[in-house]
């Protein structure tokens, strides 16, 4: 797990449309996120957030443990907008669809109540507007290959 003021090192590689990222936290730990090439850099922890997804990448935020059944790793509410070249909260920004995957077949009748919820309570929840609270350093080394 990548602690509080951690320094990572990233490598890029080119791929179509990803790009692969190694970070390396400790000698021993190494975490791989898959990044879109178009994905904006990330920001200094406090800046606003501009979408780069790193965050929610490396560690699910507490709603995003709810909604991926996992507490490390990346979120499964997190959705790449190709048009707008972010990343963004499913949670936020496509309710249905990410409740819809989400939940068990026999609590889908549970849907317009829990949508419904969401909506009001997924901003807070996820922080929306406080800025980034990512604190991890990444240095960038790009490769080509």
């Amino acid at each position: 797990m990548v602690g509080k003021n951690s320094v990572i090192e990233k490598k890029i590689f080119n791929l179509s449309n990803c790009r692969c990222q190694v970070h390396f936290a400790m000698p021993k730990n190494v975490t791989v996120l898959h990044i879109f090439r178009d994905a904006p850099t990330k920001p200094a922890s406090g800046s606003p957030c501009n979408g780069c997804g790193v965050c929610c990448l490396i560690a699910p935020c507490p709603l995003g443990v709810l909604l991926s059944c996992r507490r490390l790793g990346a979120c499964q509410a997190l959705i790449w907008q190709a048009e707008d070249r972010r990343y963004v909260c499913g949670a936020i920004t496509s309710v249905h669809d990410v409740l819809t995957r989400r939940l068990p077949l026999y609590a889908h009748a549970l849907l317009p109540v829990l949508c419904s919820l969401l909506r009001r309570l997924a901003k807070r929840w996820v922080a929306e507007g406080v800025g980034c609270d990512c604190d991890v350093e990444i240095d960038t080394v790009t490769q080509d290959g």
